[in-house]
């Protein structure tokens, strides 16, 4: 299944090399799938193409790295494949903020290995939940608190 926010724009080779880099992992890695992103110009920063992780010059308008598929702990499903057996292993927190880690995380401890796709997106950037971190981080606490301590000591202490 894909899923797409709803304040992204598509490029001509979005889905492409999204579903060509969701075979190439299955073709290649026996462990399960989880996430398969997008990356995108408003994200956390290694999925971000404005940042530059690996200290990389620019080629032609890109890092060298933009055309690596990258595994990562979390990301944001901003424009993500997800394997229907990941998908109904654990359900989306009730979460705005946050609830990319905690879905990551979940599938993380149960095997599913997740992973930065060569797609991009251009993303608008949390416009449906507002750009106020701090109030935002402030209504997802508790419940990560109540419900999954262990992240709440990693992210939070």
């Amino acid at each position: 299944m894909v899923v797409a926010n709803d304040d992204i724009v598509l490029t001509p080779t979005s889905y492409k090399y999204l579903l060509e880099d969701v075979m190439q992992l299955k073709k290649q890695f026996k462990e399960p799938l989880g996430w398969v992103s997008a990356r995108c110009d408003a994200a956390r920063p290694v999925q971000n193409i404005r940042s530059n992780p690996f200290n990389e010059k620019l080629n032609y308008f890109k890092y060298p790295y933009e055309d690596s598929i990258i595994p990562m702990e979390c990301l944001s499903p901003i424009f993500g494949w997800i394997s229907d057996e990941a998908w109904n292993t654990f359900k989306f927190p009730p979460l705005n903020w946050y609830s990319d880690d905690v879905h990551c995380e979940d599938l993380r401890a149960a095997g599913f290995q997740h992973y930065l796709s060569r797609s991009y997106v251009h993303h608008l950037g949390s416009q449906t939940i507002g750009l106020d971190g701090e109030k935002l981080t402030a209504q997802a606490k508790p419940w990560i608190v109540e419900n999954r301590p262990k992240y709440a000591e990693d992210w939070f202490n």
